[in-house]
């Protein structure tokens, strides 16, 4: 379907290039879907599993800002990262860890009004690790705000005006589970959002076995 409609946009008359373009964001639309849904069946099945190993958090944060550069430049919205070191050593699994990060921060610049700003913090506090993505967008209401990790959920408030899958929270929550943590969501409200990740900062070591 993508490459038929890329080339039926390609050669369009003018009279029919919206409704081709049209057709291509949502055969786009389908395709992100599909691959969440497999994503989470894949995650929530077993069969995706993590490989743990020492990484500097602060670079993959970092990383993290770099690659939604382009989202946030469009809007456009600022996007930082904090961090009271400049290499902070945990262990995760920097591929799985790495995606619930960019969802979390690309779900944040996504709601965040042009001219706002998304935070990224992260550290090390009682032996935990944390990320915080903090945002200055409209917020969740109240009533709703303990639904917000549920597959296909999407915010009563934004819905009709910005797209998404629903799943991308849930995907989240199954990678922290993982890792022997936990996503949250500690503050919503009009003025802003702050959503959390944490887990163990150093995995459990294997015991060598006594001469």
């Amino acid at each position: 379907l993508t490459s038929a409609i890329e080339m039926i946009v390609e050669t369009a008359a003018p009279n029919q290039k919206a409704l081709a373009e049209t057709a291509q964001r949502n055969v786009a639309r389908m395709r992100d879907m599909v691959n969440d849904l497999l994503d989470l069946a894949r995650l929530e099945s077993g069969q995706a599993e993590i490989e743990p190993r020492e990484v500097d958090l602060v670079a993959l944060c970092q990383e993290t800002a770099s690659l939604l550069g382009p989202q946030a430049q469009a809007k456009p919205v600022g996007v930082s990262v904090h961090a009271d070191a400049q290499a902070i050593p945990v262990d995760c699994d920097p591929r799985h860890l790495g995606r619930a990060i960019t969802n979390l921060a690309s779900n944040a610049v996504k709601f965040t009004p042009a001219g706002g700003h998304v935070w990224v913090e992260c550290g090390v506090e009682a032996g935990r690790a944390f990320v915080n993505v903090i945002d200055n967008g409209p917020g969740l209401p109240a009533e709703e705000q303990s639904k917000i990790f549920n597959r296909f959920f999407r915010a009563s408030n934004t819905r009709s005006q910005i797209g998404g899958t629903g799943l991308g929270l849930a995907i989240v929550t199954q990678i922290m589970e993982m890792h022997g943590g936990a996503a949250t969501l500690v503050h919503s409200d009009p003025t802003g959002s702050r959503f959390r990740l944490e887990w163990p900062a150093r995995a459990p070591r294997p015991v060598e076995a006594q001469p």
